[in-house]
């Protein structure tokens, strides 16, 4: 929704129903096998401001998401009984973008924090604990591409930082067309 020429909101939300036929290998190399249903939902909202100046373009951004995911109880094909399973997270972030217009090519920066408000904490039954860290930094890099006859193409590097236990970097490259 468009508040004025600056400031827009948006509001997101999705529900899945998922069927997961899995298997894994036993100590004697039996195969066991199991089927377990599952459902997720998320709602997110969002406040984005964007302004101008010269050919730099500045984006921020500041909002939250909730999200559930539940896995029902099954009972896997050697007779282990595998317990109801749920994962919550709320999460706020903030986070913006400088991209700089050079005619068809807009190269680009981005950054995000993001902070753990409620999360289903990870707990193993022997062993290191993980951190469950509270918060992360996304940083972004990346170039978008328009040609004058309606394509426009995005690649994007991403670096997710401080979370002790995850490591994740991503590469995407988007291309659009316009009919």
């Amino acid at each position: 929704m468009v508040i004025n020429d600056t400031w827009n909101w948006d509001l997101s939300g999705g529900y899945s129903n998922i069927n997961t036929d899995q298997y894994r290998t036993s100590i004697t190399a039996a195969r066991i096998t199991s089927d377990v249903d599952s459902e997720r939902w998320f709602i997110t909202a969002n406040i984005n401001g964007f302004t101008q100046r010269g050919n730099w373009l500045l984006t921020g951004r500041g909002g939250g998401m909730y999200a559930l995911s539940k896995a029902d109880a099954f009972v896997e094909s050697d007779g282990t009984s595998v317990a109801e399973d749920k994962t919550k997270l709320s999460q706020v972030s903030l986070g913006g973008e400088a991209a700089y217009s050079m005619g068809e090519f807009e190269p680009y920066i981005s950054g995000t924090y993001s902070y753990d408000l409620t999360a289903t904490e990870t707990t193993l039954s022997a062993g290191p604990q993980p951190d469950n860290d509270k918060s992360d930094f996304l940083l972004g890099l990346g170039v978008r591409y328009f040609s004058k006859d309606n394509l426009s193409l995005n690649a994007e590097y991403t670096n997710r930082l401080g979370r002790s236990d995850i490591d994740e970097q991503s590469i995407s490259i988007n291309a659009r067309w316009d009919f």
